[in-house]
């Protein structure tokens, strides 16, 4: 059955359209009503050849056009921001236990490479740990209780009863936290007016169990548009799902059209019912369309009624502007509008240069649109791909968006590293309102450090960031499609919050993985990721205290623990003890300590068995950490 057929089964009615003007605001919405297609069983799903046909000489997702334009605004960006700092190579370990910037619970590798390109990392967790991760070609289900890989098959079987095209791509994962039940969404669709968005609810919290699937539109406006690039967020009561309407076999970005927003109530799709949604369209302030609209997601628990969306100028070079959107109720409410309000930043923002590999291999890096975030305490956290001015290399930005619901105003932090940083996501650590902590994942390389996953710990209460730790690095670059062509990094990770233990997140992001002596590919990376105890391991960018060391022996410990403390200056230091929660367990010691090598030692006696943290502090804002394990 064609895809434009089906369509006619599963579109019940199209309401009348209403147009409103807001200020400098305008846009459209549309109500639209879908029926269930069909039910799938993931329990059932068979074992599938999976084959695959993979272009290598085509390292974009358009046409030429997309090649030519993207080149261009990166050679101006490169020509005003030029490189300036040699590349160093940092020598890490494949898997570390612990970080100075947050804890790793578990670090395993995820999807396999199976002849598919980007490497599209989402996942989404229940408060039972059963884990779905899914990229371009597959979907995973774990369960991590038990460390047991439960399923795995392509994402082309999972809608096979839709007869959609059998291209699927962009997928995204929810754990609703409220239903304690998934939600997934990909597309289906070569780039033309037939595409679909796939809509999956599970109907409990078994991701093994039944599936609700239902097919929206990709052109539903009827104007030769496919839908590209899709983002999703759930509030107490709805789906919302934004997208990029794009010409019909045209690029995505010489061919854009306008972005819009689904939303939908995800409780009928949870019980299998009609579908009820509504379209958000022609969404423009002044004489512009918002484009790469992003919707946001509460931190610590799902928001309600309303929800906030952000987007930002993401083509430009360099620009301070933010768009937050606001659709103020549900959708069938009559009174529900949008507004827009535009918000200029403290700091710009703007396209990032192409990321640079080993071997003279580079990553594509997309644009500075927003990737990430999530909104608590009247703050939205936000992260995107962005330039470093500074250095010229590519970075990410971390965006805090204060007092949303009066006088907002944004504050924008550029991420600097010796690596050059990519395809960022961020997750809520913190507990209550005096807590805005958070957890930034992202992809990493440099030109003489192969392509790996780390992450920083944000401290929420005092506004300093960790160094880059490392999750995952690797032997090998990325290159997939032969000579120098920009590799695709991936268009995105994943990171969730686990919603019942808070200070506790999962990520998926890739690293450079080498198949055999002709296939240089990506793998994906998944990791389970707990915050540090109260300001172990921050420290500020500017930090001076570098050649500052902590080591302690013998680890794990029966009786007498050693410490070694070098510090590159005469300091009142405090050493303390924290169990895995976070808990002060005994002050250590308060006390004057000279430049250079220090040894303490202290009984591990009246300590039960477990993981504990040392950290040591002084009075020139130094922090050192270490993980202790007491047999």
């Amino acid at each position: 059955m064609k895809a434009s057929k089906l369509l006619s089964f599963i579109v019940l009615s199209m309401f009348s359209v209403w147009t409103y003007a807001q200020l400098n605001t305008t846009y459209k919405t549309t109500e639209f009503v879908f029926a269930k297609y069909n039910t799938v069983n993931v329990s059932t799903i068979k074992p599938n050849w999976n084959v695959r046909l993979l272009n290598l000489e085509n390292s974009f997702e358009g046409n030429e056009a997309y090649e030519a334009s993207i080149k261009k605004i990166k050679m101006e960006a490169a020509l005003r921001f030029p490189r300036k700092n040699p590349f160093q190579n940092i020598n890490k370990s494949s898997i570390k236990t612990s970080l100075d910037t947050c804890v790793i619970m578990k670090g395993f590798e995820g999807n396999l490479f199976v002849n598919s390109t980007p490497n599209d990392n989402t996942l989404a967790v229940n408060n039972s740990g059963m884990l779905i991760s899914d990229i371009n070609s597959s979907i995973y289900i774990y369960d991590t209780q038990n460390d047991t890989l439960l399923k795995t098959f392509p994402l082309s079987v999972f809608s096979d009863t839709l007869s959609l095209n059998s291209n699927q791509y962009d997928p995204k994962l929810l754990y609703d936290p409220a239903a304690d039940k998934f939600v997934m969404t990909f597309l289906a669709g070569n780039q033309d007016s037939l595409s679909n968005i796939v809509l999956a609810f599970s109907q409990t919290n078994d991701p093994l169990g039944l599936w609700n699937l239902y097919s929206i539109p990709g052109n539903p406006l009827s104007d030769s548009s496919w839908t590209d690039f899709p983002a999703i967020a759930l509030s107490q009561n709805e789906l919302f799902i934004t997208v990029n309407l794009l010409k019909d076999t045209g690029s995505w970005q010489t061919s854009f059209k306008q972005s819009i927003i689904w939303q939908i109530d995800k409780n009928r799709g949870y019980s299998g019912d009609t579908l009820h949604s509504k379209l958000w369209s022609q969404i423009n302030t002044g004489d512009k369309p918002i484009r790469n609209i992003h919707p946001i997601q509460g931190g610590s628990a799902l928001t309600g009624p309303d929800m906030y969306l952000l987007s930002n100028r993401n083509f430009a070079i360099q620009n301070d502007t933010v768009f937050m959107l606001h659709i103020t109720n549900v959708l069938s409410d009559t009174n529900t509008i949008m507004t827009i309000t535009p918000v200029v930043s403290d700091r710009c923002y703007g396209m990032p240069p192409d990321a640079l590999q080993p071997a003279n291999q580079t990553f594509a890096t997309n644009d500075a649109r927003v990737l990430g975030g999530f909104i608590e305490n009247d703050k939205i956290q936000f992260v995107g791909n962005c330039m470093d001015t500074l250095t010229g290399k590519a970075t990410v930005y971390h965006g805090i968006i204060n007092n949303v619901s009066s006088t907002p105003s944004v504050h924008l932090t550029l991420m600097a590293d010796t690596l050059e940083l990519g395809y960022p996501n961020i997750a809520y650590t913190g507990v209550g309102s005096a807590d805005n902590s958070a957890i930034i994942s992202v992809n990493y390389t440099g030109k003489f450090t192969n392509p790996g996953f780390a992450a920083f710990n944000y401290n929420g209460i005092t506004a300093i960031y960790s160094s880059m730790g490392h999750l995952k690095s690797s032997s090998s670059y990325v290159n997939l499609f032969g000579g120098t062509d920009p590799e695709r990094w991936g268009d995105y990770s994943g990171s969730q919050r686990v919603y019942n233990e808070p200070g506790k997140v999962w990520v998926a992001g890739s690293f450079g993985k080498k198949i055999n002596t002709f296939i240089r590919a990506h793998g994906t990376w998944i990791a389970q990721l707990q915050k540090a105890p109260p300001d172990a391991g921050i420290q500020s960018y500017s930090s001076i205290h570098n050649n500052s060391s902590l080591t302690a022996y013998p680890n794990p410990v029966t009786d007498l623990l050693f410490i070694e403390l070098h510090i590159p200056y005469d300091a009142h230091i405090e050493v303390s003890l924290y169990d895995e929660n976070g808990r002060l367990v005994k002050l250590l010691l308060q006390t004057n300590a000279l430049e250079g090598k220090n040894l303490l030692s202290f009984s591990t006696q009246p300590l039960a068995r477990g993981v504990y943290f040392l950290r040591v502090k002084d009075n020139k804002q130094l922090f050192l950490t270490k993980k202790v394990v007491k047999e």
